[in-house]
């Protein structure tokens, strides 16, 4: 069998260099490029290196010389056929890609194209895939070897002993939504990695190169063919199930075109694995689950992305270009004596918070006695989806290992340790301190750097803010606290817990001054449903540890765990108390990191009802400010889960029922004693907010996720407008709604009691709220009674609606009455004055 390798490997070699040749147009001895490049593929075994020796760029890698053709190439075919039909699935056959601007004729019909490069001498312009770039966007982002961009500084979160691979192969990287997948050819195995750095490890059967991994528990990557050498086996791999280890899908990929690869040259796209280096975002093979079933995509497509460069070392310009998005216009000043790496960059890859990554060397060559250059100064282009974007350093151990849509990570190699490390963490990590006074902007929205994990189908992961607006999960699978930023996007600590809680069903309550994070677990007794509250600090050398514990206090019936500045009051769900918390409820007390009492100087919440008000009030160092409570909070079972917000308001989560449940903005602006409606937010079906943020935003958990939301992407703001009522006759008007309700498709106009709230957004202290529809009559009757007035008690609405085809309700018209106060006049509703 080695024989045979070797010849077809001669073959196949002996086919490139003459490929090579024709393409240089140079008079080159084919049989003496034979031996030259018969030398370089020892060191890749015909295949991808992404990982090489301590203190050498990763994205410079050697092997066979199929890249000196792959641009060239006339076209891709995939054919797909199965192992073993008994146990391997074939592929479903992947869409063309149809990417390309219109402008440009696909690469099956036409060569590469050419520009001219901004050089000052006439230099070819290389194309990737034949696809040209679209106009530029914005100024050049401009990297200068003479002033190098910020150095940044990795933190590993994971670290795997690195197992010596005498053929020089490197190691393989994939980074997915909740692990990164690594394989080291040297040791015949693949390892899952988490975020806390826990590695769990998949036995192969072969090797793999250029891998992919997500969205489900698959890894992708290139194989050789045993029973044919012209082509490549891209397969699915499972990583967890019956199947794991195991091949559960294929496709055939040409060698010619995938012998040698840049790192990241796999990825993926709307509907599988695309070609992200040669024929640029043609699919390769379709997403397929743990047992080899079609999969689709969850969420928004991964982008698609172009890149075209004019120019070599040490001065060239690459345009990037995403379809349906930016152009990002890079010009690269490298030192002079930096060379032309043989491969000559690795293709733009998307990451987190829609920005896309591009990476590259501008120090000078380090192998100057070598054909090939081995660039120093390795550095990220970081781009933003405004089109702006700006450069890092990495240091020059570290690399670029594996990038899409859930981050980018970085990689080390020394001392027989494989270090991982995140660039968001590296980035977060760098970043000026914050001025309060001039708080940066937040990223908006994206995936939290954690997923969502389940003990059966509860207690899963939940979610907590810390005092200064961070965030902390406690998974209940792992055991662990992750301390996230305060965009959930980056992980800054895991912290392990010292003491199991095995089946305790453990769920994060809150967190308290101190970092010390409060859990709720059932009793030791497996017969007692109660739960026990203990305290566990995230830092200090009791971090992980339950320094005390208050038995039988969280999870009593339907009572509030509620911040006050002494600690964690209890308030009960269903009292009569119109002051919520009051100064007679039970409160469990705050400790610090050592178990001490200790208070809390930060933002509180009481809500008061009835004659005592309708208000929420927020209290910070003293001072207070009262917010009115719109109509659809005004009904409280005990105490709101609010959160206070960075300029001055607050958030509150309520429920009118399942089916309606809202979150409301309380703003600075909101004129004295007035709701402003279109900051009460009626959620989209299906909606679970899990935490409100100090940001404004809220996170929602999707499946096995967790996304950072605004308000208005997961939920419909109040009308703006109001109602308007007159006498004589007696009728009731809404001026502008059927308009609005026609424009913005609203979810509470799909419901006539959601749609009556829209209606009376606001009641007044010591009212009350009713309404009623009844659906063979489309007549909503809407009370408010309760009036403290010395005549009217209660006024009662007859609206009558209509349905839309949409499915949406419309006000058709309204009558309205008033009741009296007892000896002021009528007890029933009519169209009467009172006296």
């Amino acid at each position: 069998m080695a024989d045979r390798n070797e010849t077809a490997q001669d073959e196949t070699i002996r086919d490139l260099a003459r490929a090579a040749m024709a393409e240089s147009e140079d008079a080159v001895d084919v049989e003496g490029d034979l031996e030259m490049i018969r030398r370089r593929a020892a060191a890749g075994d015909g295949g991808v290196v992404v990982a090489i020796p301590p203190s050498r760029p990763r994205w410079v890698v050697w092997a066979s010389a199929a890249a000196v053709v792959a641009l060239v190439a006339g076209g891709l075919v995939v054919a797909l056929r199965p192992r073993d039909p008994d146990t391997v699935r074939t592929a479903a056959p992947p869409t063309p890609a149809t990417t390309q601007p219109a402008q440009t004729t696909p690469p099956e019909t036409d060569p590469p194209a050419t520009t001219t490069p901004a050089t000052t001498e006439p230099t070819p312009a290389t194309t990737v895939g034949g696809v040209g770039p679209s106009p530029a966007v914005g100024p050049p982002i401009v990297v200068d070897y003479a002033s190098p961009p910020p150095l940044i500084e990795p933190v590993p979160f994971a670290r795997l002993p690195l197992t010596p691979n005498p053929d020089g192969n490197g190691v393989q990287v994939a980074v997915r939504r909740d692990d990164v997948v690594v394989v080291q050819p040297g040791s015949g195995d693949l390892s899952v990695v988490d975020w806390a750095g826990a590695a769990r490890r998949v036995d192969l059967v072969e090797g793999l190169r250029s891998i992919v991994a997500g969205p489900d528990d698959v890894v992708y990557g290139l194989r050789s063919n045993l029973d044919d050498y012209n082509v490549f086996r891209l397969v699915a791999v499972a990583t967890d199930g019956d199947l794991s280890g195991e091949v559960v899908a294929e496709a055939e990929v040409p060698s010619v075109a995938y012998t040698e690869l840049p790192v990241g040259a796999l990825g993926h796209g709307p509907d599988g694995v695309v070609d992200r280096a040669r024929n640029v975002n043609a699919t390769l093979i379709g997403y397929v689950d743990e047992n080899g079933d079609p999969l689709a995509w969850w969420g928004a497509d991964p982008p698609l992305l172009v890149a075209e460069r004019s120019g070599l070392a040490p001065f060239y310009v690459t345009q990037v270009s995403q379809l349906g998005g930016p152009t990002w216009d890079l010009q690269v000043i490298a030192d002079p004596a930096a060379g032309d790496p043989y491969i000559r960059w690795s293709p733009p890859a998307p990451t987190t918070g829609g920005r896309v990554v591009w990476t590259t060397a501008i120090g000078p060559d380090t192998t100057p006695e070598s054909d090939f250059a081995v660039n120093s100064m390795p550095v990220i282009a970081l781009l933003e989806p405004d089109g702006s974007g700006t450069w890092v350093r990495l240091p020059e151990e570290w690399s670029v290992a594996s990038s899409d849509v859930w981050g980018t990570v970085l990689l080390r190699t020394s001392d027989g340790v494989v270090e991982l490390a995140m660039l968001d963490d590296a980035l977060a990590q760098a970043a000026p301190p914050v001025d309060p006074a001039d708080p940066p902007e937040a990223t908006v929205e994206g995936e939290l750097a954690i997923g969502v994990q389940c003990v059966d189908e509860l207690p899963c992961t939940g979610l907590a803010n810390t005092t200064d607006g961070r965030i902390v999960a406690y998974d209940p699978v792992d055991e662990t606290l992750t301390v996230l930023g305060p965009t959930g996007m980056s992980i800054e600590a895991v912290v392990a817990l010292g003491e199991p809680l095995a089946d305790r069903q453990g769920y994060i309550e809150t967190v308290g001054p101190d970092d010390v994070v409060y859990v709720g677990a059932l009793t030791t007794d497996p017969g007692d449903q109660v739960f026990d509250l203990l305290a566990i600090p995230l830092t200090g050398p009791n971090a992980g540890s339950v320094i005390a514990t208050w038995s039988g206090a969280a999870g009593v019936g339907d009572s509030n765990l509620v911040p006050t500045a002494e600690g964690l009051a209890v308030v009960e769900c269903c009292g009569p108390d119109f002051e919520r918390p009051t100064p007679d409820d039970d409160v469990i007390g705050w400790v610090d990191g050592n178990g001490d009492q200790t208070t809390f100087d930060g933002v509180v919440f009481q809500i008061t009802l009835r004659d005592n008000g309708n208000d929420l009030i927020r209290t910070d160092g003293g001072a207070s400010r009262r917010f009115p409570l719109p109509n659809v909070a005004s009904g409280q079972r005990g105490m709101p889960f609010v959160v206070a917000t960075d300029d001055g308001g607050a958030l509150l989560r309520t429920s009118l029922g399942p089916d309606q449940q809202y979150i409301v903005r309380f703003h600075t602006d909101w004129e004295e004693y007035r709701v402003d409606n279109t900051d009460v937010f009626q959620l989209d079906p299906g909606v679970g907010v899990v935490l409100l943020q100090p940001t404004g935003e809220v996170v929602v958990r999707d499946g096995d996720r967790f996304v950072r939301r605004t308000l208005e992407s997961v939920g419909t703001p109040g009308w703006p407008g109001s109602t308007e009522s007159q006498i004589d006759p007696w009728i009731v008007t809404a001026p502008g709604l059927n308009d609005y309700i026609d424009e913005n498709q609203p979810v509470w106009a799909a419901d006539p009691i959601s749609l009556a709230y829209q209606l009376r957004p606001q009641i007044f202290p010591n009212e009350f709220f009713t309404a009623e529809y009844d659906a063979a009559t489309g007549v909503l009757t809407m009370t408010n009674g309760g009036f403290l007035d010395d005549s009217v008690y209660a006024v009662e609405w007859q609206i009558q609606v209509e349905q839309g085809s949409d499915g949406l309700f419309r006000f058709v018209s309204g009558s309205w009455g008033q009741q009296c106060q007892p000896n002021r006049g009528q007890q029933d509703f009519r169209p009467e004055l009172c006296i």
